[in-house]
C-alpha cells in the first residue's frame, strides 16, 4: 500500500512539475537573422485574395492621416501579389499582400547587414519584425495570414525619436482586423 501509494505521489509530482513552467522560460527572447519557421498548413486566419485588387483599402482615410501618409498611393504589382505604397513628406509605406508567398519564408531585406529578426505573434498570427539597428528610421513586418499567403508592410521615416516598428505593428494589427472583418 505505501509503495503504490509512494508511486502516485511521485508520478503526480513529476507531472505537476511540467506544468509549472513560467511561459517566459519555454518562449525564446532573443533575435536572429533567420526567418521564423511557420506552419504551412495553419488554417487561413485572414484571407488577402478579397483586398488583392485594392491593397490600399486595407487602410482607411483617418488611419493614413493618423500615420502620415500623405497624398494617394501608388498601386503595382510585385513578384509576389499586389503592393500599395505611399512616399512623400518624411514617411514611406509599402504594403505587398502575397497571396501565394508566406512573407515570413521569403524578405528581400533577408541578407541584409543592419537588421534585425524577432519573431512576433500579430493579432494572433505568426509574424516577424525587423529593425535597422543604427538608426531604427526603418521598419519590416511580415504576417502569416495562412498558408503560404500575407503582409509583407515596410514602414520608415526620416525622424529618429520616432518607435517606427511600434507604428509599423500597429499597422499590422489593423490590417489583420480589416481582413477578417471582410
Amino acid at each position: 500500500m505505501n509503495r503504490r501509494l509512494l508511486t502516485m505521489i511521485g508520478a503526480w509530482a513529476v507531472l505537476s512539475a511540467g506544468c509549472d513552467v513560467p511561459q517566459s522560460a519555454t518562449t525564446p527572447t532573443t533575435t536572429s537573422t533567420q526567418s521564423p519557421t511557420s506552419a504551412s498548413s495553419a488554417p487561413i486566419a485572414a484571407d488577402i485574395r478579397r483586398y488583392l485588387d485594392r491593397p490600399c483599402d486595407l487602410l482607411g482615410p483617418d488611419e493614413r492621416a493618423a500615420f502620415g501618409l500623405q497624398g494617394e498611393p501608388d498601386r503595382d504589382t510585385s513578384d509576389y501579389g499586389s503592393i500599395c505604397s505611399w512616399s512623400g513628406g518624411d514617411i514611406e509605406l509599402m504594403i505587398d499582400l502575397r497571396p501565394t508567398k508566406n512573407p515570413l519564408d521569403v524578405s528581400p531585406l533577408e541578407a541584409s547587414e543592419g537588421l534585425t529578426w524577432e519573431p512576433r505573434i500579430i493579432e494572433g498570427l505568426s509574424a516577424g519584425v525587423r529593425q535597422q539597428e543604427a538608426s531604427r528610421q526603418h521598419c519590416e513586418i511580415a504576417v502569416e495570414t495562412g498558408p503560404q499567403q500575407g503582409i509583407y508592410l515596410v514602414y520608415k521615416g526620416l525622424a529618429r525619436n520616432v518607435d517606427w516598428c511600434g507604428k509599423a505593428i500597429t499597422l499590422g494589427e489593423i490590417m489583420v482586423r480589416r481582413l477578417r472583418a471582410g
